[in-house]
């Protein structure tokens, strides 16, 4: 018989973390425990279950036929318990609190130029900005606030508009000085092939240039960089070209490569004052900034 009592909610969480990452140290650090920790919480949960959930092997972790049988379980258990607390947060009317944002690095490093207007709208608020390539999951709470390019794809997911982001080229003062005096040929910087974000970026800079490109980014804000050092031409965001004095624009906005933008959020927290509130301030903040019509 299984002993429900020694079971918590703690183990079933690592015992998730295990089976998707298939290594104790990774769930450890997905869950920010020790390692340790991590070992504990399996044990106990196969003590209490007095049965095997995975098989240890030099691979990594591999769940057994009960470990199988049983993740459908654990997750649908996750997923209730997320809707507890979303719903939960859904209750709270104060205006205090912490808003976790989630963008990319571009707009993470425009929009931490803006974190004061945020603390002005709501001073009494705690922001938390993660600026990342991996989009977080709002199903899962990772975040309150996702600002991505493109449309949710479940209807617990509800959009907002902040605008659409041009596009130009950008050099450097010296640089095109250089140019003119024809010392080189024009050498570009694209994102690397492996940025499917930035697909249409380096295959306009392939085309413009009928070759290759000379250095290769693994973003837009590396691509910035390398610019700014005089190496070359790129192709950036208005809004961040727009924000460095070192970096000169050098021809009209390219429309084929104009991206939209949207706030995304679950449906429960955005019953939550603070929340809507946040909302209304991410708005107003790409209403004026530069770089968005």
């Amino acid at each position: 018989m299984v002993a429900m009592y020694k079971m918590s909610w703690d183990d079933i969480r690592v015992f998730l973390a295990v089976a998707r990452e298939g290594s104790l140290s990774q769930a450890a650090r997905s869950l920010a425990i020790s390692q340790p920790t991590a070992g504990r919480r399996i044990k106990a949960l196969e003590s209490a279950l007095n049965t095997r959930l995975f098989d240890r092997l030099p691979e990594g972790f591999f769940l057994t036929r009960a470990g199988t049988d049983l993740l459908p379980v654990a997750e649908s258990t996750e997923r209730e318990a997320r809707a507890f607390l979303r719903q939960s947060a859904a209750l709270d009317t104060g205006m205090t609190g912490r808003v976790r944002i989630s963008c990319d690095l571009s707009i993470g490093h425009v929009l931490a130029r803006r974190m004061p207007d945020l603390q002005s709208a709501l001073p009494h608020a705690e922001f938390s900005l993660d600026a990342s390539q991996n989009s977080a999951d709002l199903m899962r709470m990772e975040a309150d606030l996702l600002i991505r390019q493109c449309l949710p794809d479940s209807a617990n997911l509800l959009s907002k508009g902040l605008g659409t982001a041009t596009y130009a080229v950008y050099s450097t003062a010296q640089y095109e000085a250089d140019l003119s005096k024809g010392n080189g040929p024009i050498r570009w910087i694209a994102p690397d092939a492996g940025q499917t974000n930035f697909s249409l970026n380096r295959r306009w800079i392939e085309d413009k240039s009928k070759s290759v490109p000379h250095y290769l980014a693994g973003n837009e804000l590396s691509a910035m960089t390398i610019c700014e050092a005089g190496s070359g031409r790129t192709v950036l965001p208005d809004f961040l070209g727009y924000q460095n004095p070192n970096l000169v624009r050098l021809e009209d906005s390219l429309p084929d490569l104009a991206q939209k933008h949207w706030l995304l959020m679950h449906r429960d927290m955005a019953k939550t004052p603070l929340i809507r509130a946040a909302i209304e301030a991410i708005t107003q903040i790409f209403k004026s900034a530069p770089g968005f019509r």
